[in-house]
């Protein structure tokens, strides 16, 4: 199995393959409206939590669909701002996946989720989301588990929570 972890900080995109730290640029189109308003401005929307709720959003987005949200169609990354949401895909059929996804790529920072309120949906709480755990989900989570009755320490505490646990099996299809 390989290891993926995703971050991303001012406007590049960090991605951990097999223990190896690679940087790429990620488009304008797709950083969080804070993130544009402080870069070109300096002004305005202070940079926090819930730019980064956006980015989430935004690679939750990319995994449900192996594309990103429809919003090329936008000359100007700023024009964004007037529309209230995005339009729902035709293939995120699961209400509770939608209401994270569009919870999270929420134009108006305001009533964006914050970490914890989106951590409380049912996408991550229900019966149903528990019992869709992938046997290589809870693989993942196990090795985490016993890496660090092990004594390691490079395990987070979020590589233990199944519900935090993307497979390579769904990132390689990205």
């Amino acid at each position: 199995m390989t290891d993926v972890q995703i971050m991303e900080r001012n406007g590049v995109e960090f991605i951990r393959l097999a223990g190896e730290w690679e940087s790429k640029k990620i488009q304008m189109l797709f950083l969080a409206m804070s993130i544009l308003l402080y870069q070109n401005t300096h002004t305005g929307q202070q940079l926090n939590s819930f730019s980064d709720m956006w980015s989430i959003g935004v690679v939750l987005y990319k995994l449900a669909t192996h594309e990103y949200p429809e919003m090329e169609q936008m000359q100007d990354p700023f024009s964004r701002a007037s529309l209230k949401r995005i339009q729902r895909p035709y293939n995120i059929q699961d209400d509770e996946l939608w209401n994270l996804i569009s919870g999270l790529i929420c134009f108006n920072q305001q009533q964006r989720l914050s970490a914890s309120d989106a951590l409380t949906l049912p996408y991550f709480n229900s019966e149903r989301t528990k019992a869709e755990t992938s046997e290589e989900v809870k693989l993942i989570a196990q090795q985490r588990i016993s890496a660090t009755e092990r004594g390691e320490n490079w395990v987070l505490k979020y590589d233990m929570e199944t519900s935090f646990i993307v497979p390579w099996s769904e990132i390689k299809f990205i």
